[in-house]
């Protein structure tokens, strides 16, 4: 491979549909003549012998999908960032000391804040058009991604173009797209699950349309006027979609398949899509940013019998659950172990972190932190991160055990269990809980679903409804913050719905 670009984007006729947004579709032919002024751009960066790190602050656009394969065509280092406090962005530009900057307008004035830096915005007119694909070694550093710093500092993930082309053949391995799809994005593509729509649906020569996840009414719109064939989300997206009537407005004939990854799709939301789009073909996918994206899929013709698994790991890589020793975990027991990740998708690395890569990287291969259980026939259940079990009254409980029966409760829409110091207990449970809509939820009634469901060490002792989850921007569940609201004198009990 000479480019990761080549990869990305090969000959596609030019007047091919690319990317719609806000009204107007974008060619194949001008986003490669985008891409091209942007690699010249980045080729002009003076530098030392050291490849130059560009930093990418954007929404969606047409133009933040320019320049990020402009970057890879210029052969520098791509770094799209989330939405972060001043503090944390501050933080990642000492730490990358970028070439370039360039953002959108949404974003100029906190990079102006937190940076001398000049900030190019992305839509700046360029012309020149000529520059020449870079050759890279397929295992240099090509990407730089920050996990979105909600459990703590954030911390840069570094890709390279092996990584990110093999997690594309692995993904169209279990998904085939064709030049025909069309796939509606609501994830950023400062996130792996993101980026990997883009990659795998340039690769086809299939188009995507850029949508803001917030509205409902917008994306059924889009879904159906557009003629959407293909739905990637998180399962709050879908959750928001199903749980609040969206998906039941409007016909949607063209939707072929929903791919639904990021954390755990609740049961009930699942067997509800499979009804409501009977024609379209639900995907659950697992991976994580370490694992560029990807690293099991449960096909569709396993849903319903294998519903709530991970499904097994992806056709030429490994994934295995593995006691602390590193044996196998014996399969169809009720023994549990970590996940482990092999494979050429695996990342290279932390940026600049030792301590992390000592723990999470070994030999060639990414622990995770999860913790999972195998049946009988190797499809892989995931019971919760290490790091979230709770120690309550002495027993051991894994949170999601716990969401997995609130979630089971009809009037619920999401459900988010944690833990908070308690001086009795050591630590106590607390669920936070949205109503789907139209329905008015009582924390009495959510308690004594639990209580008939659940022993009672795994009852939460507090219910706090809210009418959304707090999540970061890429739409991962912000556990930080629930505690933070779960400590505050307003959810305090006779104060709240506790």
């Amino acid at each position: 491979m000479t480019n990761l670009a080549d990869l990305l984007m090969p000959s596609h006729p030019p007047d091919a549909r690319a990317i719609w947004e806000a009204g107007r579709w974008f060619s194949y032919g001008e986003l490669a003549t985008r891409a091209r002024q942007f690699a010249a751009l980045v080729g002009a960066i003076p530098t030392r012998g050291d490849r130059p790190i560009v930093v990418l602050a954007s929404d969606n656009s047409f133009h933040l999908a320019a320049a990020y394969l402009g970057v890879i065509y210029a052969g520098a280092i791509a770094a799209p960032l989330p939405s972060l406090p001043d503090a944390a962005l501050s933080a990642i530009l000492a730490e990358t000391s970028p070439g370039l900057v360039l953002a959108d307008a949404a974003h100029v004035e906190q990079l102006q804040r937190v940076t001398t830096q000049s900030v190019l915005p992305l839509d700046l007119p360029l012309d020149d058009d000529a520059h020449s694909a870079t050759s890279l070694d397929p295992d240099a550093l090509a990407l730089l991604l920050y996990t979105s710093g909600s459990t703590g500092r954030p911390r840069g993930v570094m890709l390279s173009s092996n990584n990110l082309g093999f997690s594309a053949h692995q993904i169209l391995a279990c998904l085939p797209l064709t030049s025909r799809d069309r796939a509606l994005v609501t994830l950023p593509f400062h996130y792996t699950y993101g980026l990997s729509v883009l990659h795998t649906h340039l690769h086809r020569g299939g188009s995507l349309v850029l949508a803001n996840r917030t509205f409902i009414d917008d994306i059924m719109g889009l879904m159906a006027d557009l003629g959407v064939t293909g739905l990637p989300v998180v399962p709050s997206t879908l959750n928001m979609l199903v749980g609040r009537g969206g998906l039941q407005t409007r016909p949607l004939p063209s939707l072929r398949y929903v791919m639904c990854s990021g954390s755990k799709l609740a049961e009930p939301i699942a067997r509800e899509l499979l009804n409501i789009v009977p024609q379209a073909s639900l995907h659950v996918r697992y991976g994580t940013t370490e694992s560029t994206a990807a690293a099991s899929f449960l096909a569709p013709d396993r849903l319903r019998d294998k519903m709530g698994s991970i499904g097994r790991g992806l056709p030429s890589a490994g994934l295995s659950v593995e006691r602390d020793d590193g044996s196998p975990i014996e399969p169809g027991s009720d023994e549990e172990g970590g996940i482990v990740i092999r494979g050429a998708h695996v990342a290279l690395g932390y940026f600049r972190d030792e301590d992390a890569n000592a723990r999470s990287f070994k030999d060639g291969a990414f622990h995770t932190g999860d913790v999972a259980r195998v049946d009988a026939e190797g499809f892989v259940f995931i019971v919760g991160r290490a790091k979230q079990f709770v120690k309550t009254g002495g027993h051991r409980v894994a949170p999601q055990q716990v969401e997995d029966v609130v979630l089971r409760m009809p009037e619920v829409e999401e459900a988010a269990v944690f833990a908070i110091p308690d001086p009795i207990r050591g630590e106590a449970l607390v669920a936070a809980v949205v109503a789907r809509k139209g329905v008015v939820l009582r924390a009495d009634l959510l308690r004594a679903f639990c209580i008939a469901a659940l022993p009672v060490f795994m009852v939460p002792v507090r219910f706090i409804i809210l009418a959304d989850l707090p999540r970061g921007s890429s739409g991962k569940l912000d556990r930080v913050q629930l505690v933070q609201l779960a400590l505050s004198p307003a959810s305090k009990p006779g104060r709240s719905a506790s």
